[in-house]
């Protein structure tokens, strides 16, 4: 049952009995185009939201809910909302503060807080771009499980958009001015990590500008606008997809798309706005990327047999990880400090877990076993490992996380092993080879000591 809630100008209102028992809050997000904010938690809950001036914040206390990530933080540069805070505000409450730039105010008609499914919820704040009528019903007729945009590089060749997951139906328009075509991305998310960058590559193929705007939230549809020159509006869109991590091409030619059924949705936006940008993968390590010393690293799996296949182009496709062959069964250990922010099964890269590391992804795929769920979260299941690891648990370097399988697209056993930094794929034999190199300095200088 769907429920709307119109707030009171400064008390917090609680609808219903607060439960008897503390849940957890798993996760949340929140679009600062479409100033969506959603959370689940792994229970009912049930929200008290009030709203405080000098500045103007929105806040949501969660009452018996417990937030284990401790405290978060992140922070925008566009749109109305300078921050969202979410933290454990005493023993059993978990309290979100959406803080708005100055000269912002908001009444208490225009917030709209939505019970959407078991400890699902939406708060619907004013100041954001929302869908039309037209574009919901064409969103709702796509079907795909869903993607996340995580970054953007651009290219001789045109525009591509890295994502994890698979797009739904794509869509090109073009605006009556002939100077916008509007790409709308079907199941599409925009990634809460997303920064907008400039990108003065564009110019190259005849785009003036890029932005990309969530335009809908479920399902999730994200638009990407660009800004040509009238002559300029024959765009084409190719889906690519590797496993999780597939991309989205944009490429000029083809067909003149149909103008826009209406203009006035196309999305406006301050000159600033840019998209992230996702260079070419590389195989050079700069000095700012060593977490600390590369000699704390961790080779990645046991009983190590060879390396089967290489970071970079293969079978016409770019083959983003290194394939280390080892026996099916073999631990699989985590390269370095972090926090497993993935656990997933997946028709390519099989059973996979991603952990992150600072500004650092490792990802681990073939994995023996499947990732499963219970009351506590998301996890892998592979009875016979002796392991517990979780999603959203720390784990250190050396520290055993999984088996090598063959689950996915595989001819055998072995892990694929891929690594990130800023979202920008690392060619992982050179971080391997600086590891040994330090690690053997070390060494040296510990026997002349």
């Amino acid at each position: 049952m769907k429920l709307t809630w119109i707030l009171p100008g400064s008390v917090g209102l609680s609808l219903l009995a607060v439960p008897a028992h503390a849940t957890r809050l798993q996760q949340w997000q929140f679009n600062p185009d479409t100033h969506l904010l959603e959370f689940t938690a792994d229970g009912d809950i049930q929200p008290q939201v009030q709203i405080l001036s000098q500045p103007t914040r929105v806040v949501i206390d969660l009452p018996q809910t417990l937030w284990p990530a401790g405290r978060e933080i992140r922070n925008w540069q566009r749109g109305q909302v300078r921050q969202v805070r979410v933290a454990q505000f005493d023993d059993t409450t978990t309290r979100i503060v959406v803080e708005f730039h100055p000269g912002m105010n908001i009444q208490p008609q225009e917030v709209q807080v939505e019970a959407v499914g078991n400890g699902r919820w939406r708060v619907q704040l004013p100041g954001g771009v929302a869908a039309t009528p037209m574009e919901r019903e064409w969103a709702t007729s796509t079907s795909s499980s869903g993607a996340v945009i995580r970054g953007i590089r651009v290219t001789e060749a045109g525009i591509f958009l890295q994502t994890q997951g698979r797009t739904g139906a794509t869509r090109v328009q073009r605006s009556s001015d002939g100077r916008q075509v509007l790409i709308d991305l079907g199941h599409t998310a925009l990634s809460p990590t997303y920064q907008p960058q400039p990108l003065p590559q564009l110019a190259q193929l005849g785009v003036q500008n890029l932005r990309l705007v969530q335009i809908a939230q479920q399902p999730p549809v994200t638009r990407v606008i660009l800004q040509v020159q009238p002559d300029q509006t024959r765009w084409q869109v190719y889906v690519q997809q590797i496993g999780r991590l597939g991309g989205i091409m944009l490429v000029r030619g083809g067909d003149n798309p149909p103008i826009a059924a209406n203009p006035s949705s196309q999305v406006t936006a301050p000159d600033y706005w840019g998209i992230a940008s996702e260079p070419q993968p590389v195989a050079i390590l700069r000095p700012e990327m060593q977490p600390q010393s590369w000699a704390l690293g961790s080779f990645p799996v046991e009983n190590f047999q060879a390396y089967t296949s290489p970071f970079g182009p293969r079978w016409g496709r770019f083959h983003y990880g290194l394939d280390m062959a080892a026996p099916e069964g073999s631990y699989i250990r985590s390269w370095w400090d972090g926090r497993i922010v993935e656990i997933f099964n997946d028709a390519s890269c099989g059973t996979g877990i991603v952990i992150r590391s600072g500004r650092w992804e490792h990802i681990y795929c073939h994995l023996r076993g499947r990732a499963a769920r219970d009351s506590q979260g998301v996890y892998l299941l592979d009875p016979q490992s002796g392991l517990n690891i979780r999603q959203g648990q720390w784990v250190t370097a050396g520290m055993r996380i999984g088996r090598v399988g063959m689950t996915g697209r595989t001819t055998g056993p072995h892990l694929h092993w891929g690594l990130r930094y800023d979202g920008r794929w690392i060619d992982p034999a050179v971080v391997l080879r600086e590891m040994y190199a330090q690690q053997n300095r070390e060494r040296t200088l510990s026997l002349r000591s």
